[in-house]
């Protein structure tokens, strides 16, 4: 099913398929990931959230790293990795993810404690827990943090503010 939090409305994974719904590739290909592995519903914040509600924007800005934290899976969808990418040689594609850059894919990397990174043909590269090493060496971000046997404020407030002054905001 999906989910929209602000109106409540659900909509069955089933009918994504039989109706016409007008709803993009990447959503469509999100809810069958999701649905491939068990789930009913997904919450896919670049859908769910009205931006032209400047209340809902700013309480979903607000609740988003719980909402991550509560989180059983988290999908984080790599559009610039081809699924046969060898995402640890030192030259993939999977280090220079433009995902790792961005700001606002902090909070979803370090907030949820299962997440499964996907290809741009929507095939698993692998999981956090499975390549917590190599994020590591791509974020700096302590492998204790990413596998939340310590918390945040384990780290110190210089620490945490430079994972963010190497991403940048679109």
């Amino acid at each position: 099913m999906l989910y929209r939090p602000s109106s409540a409305h659900l909509y069955p994974f089933s009918g994504i398929w039989e109706q016409r719904w007008g709803l993009s590739a990447k959503i469509t290909l999100a809810c069958a990931a999701a649905r491939k592995d068990g789930y009913d519903f997904i919450w896919i914040d670049s859908s769910c959230i009205d931006k032209t509600s400047r209340t809902e924007l700013e309480e979903a800005l607000n609740s988003m790293y719980a909402w991550y934290g509560s989180a059983h899976t988290c999908y984080a969808f790599l559009s610039d990795v081809p699924s046969w990418d060898r995402v640890t040689a030192k030259r993939s594609a999977f280090r220079g993810s433009q995902w790792f850059k961005q700001r606002w894919t902090l909070q979803e990397l370090i907030t949820p404690p299962w997440i499964i990174f996907l290809s741009s043909e929507w095939k698993v590269l692998g999981t956090k827990d499975g390549l917590v090493d190599l994020i590591h060496e791509i974020t700096l971000i302590s492998r204790r943090i990413l596998r939340h046997e310590d918390s945040l404020d384990t780290e110190s407030i210089a620490q945490r503010m430079s994972w963010v002054a190497q991403r940048r905001t679109t």
